[in-house]
């Protein structure tokens, strides 16, 4: 049997290293832009008075107006913060679930059947756990269903545009159709064209049928999904040019601010959808290996964040309505409109809903842990 020369071994081995390295290396990345993400998802959430759907909601924002009450300077730079940060962070998200897909389709992890019995545990289980048993009896404590039938109620969950849960419900369906379409279609183009097809009409559905989008409208996000991989190998190559990413952020927020000063037509509307998340994911990426190389000095607490970072999305969000109707309970709508409570409400929501929220994902894995043991034992 021959023998392997002692050079081509120690080359063999230097590849595997640096391959393991490289790896290690993309599951940090991940790891901080998950960080960063839900970051932006939690202050997002931090802006809204009003939230009118057919199916219950919230009048903050309208019942100020009614009184003639104006809104705080804080509260409406916090708006255009929020508005900017949804034109990209959500298509961040399908982005960043699509390099890791990437990953294990060159693995050939998946058959249909495992990849759906796989996410629906993850994601279609904690949709319906979380929705039963946490977002409604907060949202009914808190008056979003006052006077609503709960036939409406369960019908949120097929239209699910206002709820913070749509994610869950379309990132199931956007693996199941990215991966067939993967599977049936290899000609890389004509994927690209049929998923562009798909996002076209899913944001024609988003134009015109804002309140009555089933399932979180995953054709509107398939798109970013399949690109993912792809616009994260193209910042790869520019992430060490910061002229080029300040850039490309200045042309994103400029361009923000000029398509809030234009009438918005489906055409206008597809563009600036299409234009914002593009830029929008290149930035999260970009800036991910900025604050990872910060954040590197704390790995714990960065390691923790991440793993907490699904907890955080489920369990945050509702919270805001509590603080929301404590405050009008306890202050009156005319509070709403002074700046030191407008702020102080915007820190609350923000650094309340995140703590309390990574905290009740602690509570919840602690007990998972206890109970797994027993079940050992």
């Amino acid at each position: 049997m021959p023998t392997i020369p002692r050079a081509e071994q120690s080359r063999a081995e230097q590849s595997r290293a640096e391959q393991s390295r490289a790896e290690q290396s993309r599951v940090l990345r991940y790891d901080y832009m998950r960080v960063v993400l839900v970051i932006l998802v939690v202050l997002s959430h931090c802006s809204y008075y009003d939230i009118i759907t057919p199916f219950g909601g919230i009048y903050y924002q309208t019942m100020m107006l009614a009184n003639g009450i104006s809104d705080t300077k804080v509260h409406l730079a916090i708006k255009i913060i929020s508005n900017y940060l949804y034109s990209f962070h959500m298509p961040a998200f399908f982005a960043l679930s699509g390099c890791l897909f990437w990953n294990q389709i060159k693995q050939n992890r998946w058959t249909l059947s495992s990849l759906i019995g796989k996410k629906f545990k993850r994601l279609i289980l904690p949709l319906f756990g979380t929705w039963f048993f946490w977002n409604i009896p907060i949202k009914y404590i808190s008056g979003y269903y006052l006077g609503v039938p709960f036939s409406k109620v369960l019908l949120q969950l097929i239209f699910p545009n206002r709820v913070y849960l749509w994610y869950l419900e379309s990132l199931f369906l956007v693996f199941v159709i990215v991966y067939i379409t993967i599977k049936l279609i290899h000609n890389n183009s004509w994927r690209l064209i049929i998923l562009l097809l798909m996002y076209t009409g899913g944001i024609v559905l988003q134009y015109y049928a804002n309140d009555y989008i089933p399932f979180g409208n995953p054709m509107r996000y398939c798109i970013w999904f399949y690109l993912g991989k792809q616009i994260e190998c193209i910042t790869d190559k520019i992430r060490k040019q910061r002229w080029v990413t300040c850039s490309i952020l200045i042309f994103d927020i400029g361009l923000f601010f000029v398509f809030r000063h234009v009438q918005e037509t489906l055409p206008i509307f597809i563009i600036r959808d299409f234009a914002l998340a593009l830029m929008g994911i290149a930035i999260a990426f970009i800036l991910s290996d900025q604050i990872g190389s910060i954040a590197s000095k704390y790995p714990l607490a960065l390691k923790k964040i991440s793993e907490r970072s699904m907890d955080v999305y489920l369990y945050s969000e509702p919270l805001n309505y509590l603080i929301l109707s404590s405050v009008y309970s306890i202050l009156g709508i005319a509070s709403f409109g002074i700046e030191w409570v407008s702020f102080g409400i915007i820190i609350l929501r923000f650094f309340g809903t995140f703590i309390a929220a990574f905290y009740i994902g602690e509570f919840i894995a602690n007990i998972k842990q206890k109970l797994q043991i027993k079940k050992e034992v």
